[in-house]
């Protein structure tokens, strides 16, 4: 307990005004939570959307985010992220509500899309946020600390939408929806309480476009970008091919899953921390990145082995997997965090955390499409195939940033 205590202490030492953004994130938290739980399941039973266009409906959302990250991410450079992390939140969450009065494809497509860009609006200008109220050996550190926060939200959110879910009446469902947003709105304007008081960092010239651009045309960057695509398709394994695979399988209730998840946030709430701090320097994060990479190879091979064995095995390859899955999502997370910062000028923090956050979207995005495919196609192989290029991404991706391309350097903006 005094070292939990004392480690609060030193965040906030090292963090001026962090305590706002951690009440910030958990209670977006809360909100974006309900909305993963809720918000599939109310279009279709509750406004009667067909499933494969909200499933369409969502990966455009998803798709035009990607493309919009970057000069999104640009705005929120320096001393803008705390605005635009706050309004990014606010719009979050009315994009939120708006879902209740979209009563044809194409206005859900359009709340689809904004609901989208002000999420991966709000990722990438709270990045930048922490990196400009915190040091440089501190913003993984800190960044670990915020996610184990935004994992304990998401499963109040998740635990208070399945409630909401079980009683099931169209007034329940509607003020549902309506909490998930105001949770979002009040994250943002959480946000707007966090004191300016940042680091001595180098202001970009221009407001909207001047210099954008620089983060596309550094190679490190861009490598570091396409890992991180490949290697963020883990958070899909989980939340969509596991559960398809599962029902494939048969031989396994399909009551484990809801253990397999909560498993999941159980690792991350209590490795998250100790794991990221470990990672101090570029090498170590190559290695974690590397390490993420061979633990999903094996992870996805033990799930393709669940494959016509008894009920026994079978569970204990999902247990086996998911273990190997977290130790993987955590050591991503924090290796994919530190060089997100490390490589990025310090004047440019913004449209580097853009164009990073973009590619996080287009993993997420792509993720769905390409996970179920293979494994409903070719089963075993399908995931064998998967375990291949995460192994790849994080083997390849460590010795290019080892071995093969220039070190950084850093640009006078």
């Amino acid at each position: 307990m005094n070292s939990a205590k004392q480690r609060i202490q030193q965040l906030f030492m090292v963090a001026p005004g962090i305590q706002w953004l951690a009440l910030a994130t958990l209670i977006r938290s809360i909100g974006s939570g309900g909305v993963l739980t809720l918000m599939v399941l109310f279009l279709v039973s509750q406004r009667g959307y067909d499933s494969v266009k909200v499933s369409l409906v969502l990966t455009i959302g998803g798709f035009v985010s990607a493309i919009c990250s970057p000069p999104l991410g640009h705005l929120s450079n320096n001393q803008k992220a705390k605005f635009v992390a706050m309004w990014s939140l606010i719009f979050q969450g009315i994009a939120t509500f708006l879902y209740l009065l979209a009563n044809n494809v194409f206005i859900l497509a359009g709340v689809a899309i904004l609901f989208s860009l002000a999420e991966a609006s709000s990722s990438s200008s709270r990045a930048v946020l922490i990196a400009i109220m915190t040091t440089t050996e501190h913003r993984v550190k800190v960044r670990g600390w915020l996610r184990v926060v935004t994992n304990l939200g998401s499963t109040i959110g998740a635990g208070l939408s399945g409630v909401a879910i079980a009683v099931g009446t169209p007034q329940v469902w509607d003020a549902a929806i309506v909490s998930c947003a105001l949770c979002l709105i009040l994250g943002g304007f959480a946000i707007s309480r966090v004191p300016n008081i940042y680091q001595k960092i180098t202001s970009s010239r221009g407001y909207l476009f001047t210099d954008f651009g620089i983060a596309l045309k550094d190679i490190r960057y861009i490598w570091l970008c396409i890992q991180n695509s490949i290697l963020s398709m883990n958070h899909g394994i989980l939340t969509v091919a596991l559960p398809v695979w599962i029902v494939m399988v048969g031989n396994a209730p399909h009551s484990i899953f809801g253990f397999l998840v909560i498993l999941n946030t159980v690792m991350v709430i209590l490795f998250q921390i100790p794991l990221t701090s470990r990672i101090m320097n570029t090498s170590d994060a190559t290695r974690a990145l590397l390490r993420s990479g061979f633990l999903l190879a094996v992870a996805c091979t033990a799930l393709g082995s669940s494959w016509r064995v008894d009920s026994k095995l079978t569970v204990t390859l999902f247990l086996v997997a998911i273990l190997l899955h977290g130790f993987a999502e955590i050591l991503h997370a924090g290796g994919s965090w530190h060089l997100s910062y490390d490589l990025a000028p310090e004047s440019q923090h913004g449209q580097y955390q853009g164009l990073f956050t973009a590619s996080t979207q287009l993993g997420l995005t792509l993720a769905p499409i390409l996970l179920t495919f293979l494994i409903s196609k070719w089963g075993f192989w399908g995931w064998f195939s998967i375990g291949i290029a995460m192994a790849a991404a994080g083997f390849f991706g460590s010795y290019c940033f080892k071995h093969s391309l220039p070190k950084k350097k850093e640009k006078d903006c």
